[in-house]
């Protein structure tokens, strides 16, 4: 065993460190006191240096807490950074599938999916997902709704490529328009080239039937 990593799992007789959150009353569910009705019950667990939690299947769970402490909206929060704000990293690896979800069971979307391998994302209907760089009007991003799906590359350049060929289509290839390497085909029932100043069409042949 690597004597870097040895440390981490030796079984310990005790907890190195528990401090409780100052200023958050200890209650039902937090290992402290017992339950006081009158507060919520809050355990901070802290490690020096390195925490880890081990085991064939590890669960972190948010959920409502036992009467008569008061209900929130359950939260999950993964923070990683230092107290000057300019470091942090937060890293997710698996060997067969990292899935991400949300919506209810009743939206018909299954928190556990093993038929996808690899890297899977999954919204409900009425939900959105979107990526955006940077905090300004002018940085690009990406947003996928119930109305449209948007990429918008704002001020800088949008590059689609491919070494085979790109299709764009609409109603499963009514109308399309096909970039390979040998040419571009636009294909439609009605074509409508149209130019605020010039139309030109420059060829050393050209054939219109």
């Amino acid at each position: 065993m690597n004597q870097g990593f040895k440390h981490w799992c030796t079984r310990r007789s005790g907890v190195r460190s528990v401090n409780i959150e100052e200023g958050i009353p200890l209650g039902a569910g937090s290992g402290g006191d017992d339950p006081d009705p009158e507060v919520d019950g809050a355990r901070m667990v802290t490690a020096e240096k390195t925490l880890v939690l081990g085991g064939n299947h590890v669960a972190i769970q948010a959920q409502d807490p036992t009467p008569p402490a008061t209900a929130g909206t359950p939260l999950i929060t993964l923070l990683a950074g230092d107290l000057a704000c300019t470091e942090g990293r937060i890293e997710m690896h698996a060997i067969s599938q990292v899935r991400i979800s949300t919506s209810g069971e009743t939206a018909g979307i299954k928190m556990h999916q093993p038929s996808i391998d690899g890297l899977s994302l999954q919204v409900g209907e009425t939900q959105e997902i979107y990526m955006k760089r940077g905090i300004l009007p002018t940085d690009n991003f990406i947003d996928i709704c119930d109305e449209n799906i948007a990429i918008d590359g704002g001020s800088l350049p949008v590059i689609i490529n491919s070494d085979v060929s790109i299709t764009l289509s609409v109603a499963n290839g009514a109308s399309s328009i096909t970039l390979t390497p040998t040419g571009i085909t636009i294909q439609g029932a009605q074509l409508t080239v149209q130019g605020m100043a010039l139309v030109g069409i420059t060829a050393p042949m050209v054939t219109i039937n």
